[in-house]
């Protein structure tokens, strides 16, 4: 019989697996939407759309620590005269001691926290990101599993769309420049997962692809 983690850990996989065509459409809590959005989500489709030559610029970094431990999304765009970033995050999904009758959905939420930043702040985060993106492999045909670690960024800049990905162990991604820069400003009170060898925890586990162009995932 199975035990009630191992119908937890199904259900929150199942979700990914199914549907998974939808296309995200802003902000959700409901962890249910989320997954059935993610593969939009991780691949930017909603900044793709809305990026054009009057478009602010904006960026979304998500890191996934071994999906089954974890997972971080940093969004950070123009807030004013300054810039604002979004946090969310999570560590082990289906952690049943989450769960309560006010909170059905307690073991797959996020928790979340937002920070403002100055110019200058934001600045050096997507500078950072610059340098990480020039020793970086191209994106493009590049393919990775949910137990693996790895960054996947997207951002509207300058008008362009772009998909930027580091993986691990062909990266140290702990130490990618602007890790510790997004790390200085998560207010969401989850400890960051760092990368390191795993075994099992492969059953319940999905792959993405990026496409041969660079700009979006295949395999969907």
């Amino acid at each position: 019989m199975r035990t009630l983690t191992s119908w937890l850990r199904c259900f929150a996989v199942a979700g990914l697996a199914a549907l998974t065509s939808c296309t995200y459409a802003g902000d959700s809590e409901n962890p249910v939407v989320r997954s059935l959005t993610w593969f939009s989500y991780i691949g930017g489709e909603d900044i793709r759309a809305s990026c054009q030559a009057s478009a602010p610029d904006r960026y979304r970094f998500v890191y996934n620590g071994h999906y089954a431990l974890q997972i971080r999304a940093y969004e950070l765009a123009p807030a004013g005269a300054d810039a604002e970033l979004t946090v969310r995050a999570r560590g082990r999904s289906g952690d049943i001691g989450r769960l309560s009758f006010d909170e059905p959905f307690g073991p797959w939420t996020l928790d979340h926290g937002t920070a403002r930043l100055s110019n200058s702040q934001a600045a050096a985060i997507v500078t950072a990101l610059s340098d990480a993106v020039a020793t970086a492999p191209p994106a493009a045909g590049q393919s990775m599993q949910s137990y693996e670690f790895y960054w996947v960024v997207t951002a509207c800049s300058a008008g362009k769309f772009r998909l930027y990905v580091f993986r691990w162990p062909e990266l140290e991604v702990d130490d990618l420049p602007f890790v510790p820069l997004l790390l200085a400003h998560d207010r969401s009170g989850v400890p960051f997962q760092k990368t390191r060898q795993i075994e099992g925890m492969k059953e319940y586990s999905f792959g993405i692809a990026i496409n041969a162009r660079g700009d979006g995932l295949v395999g969907r």
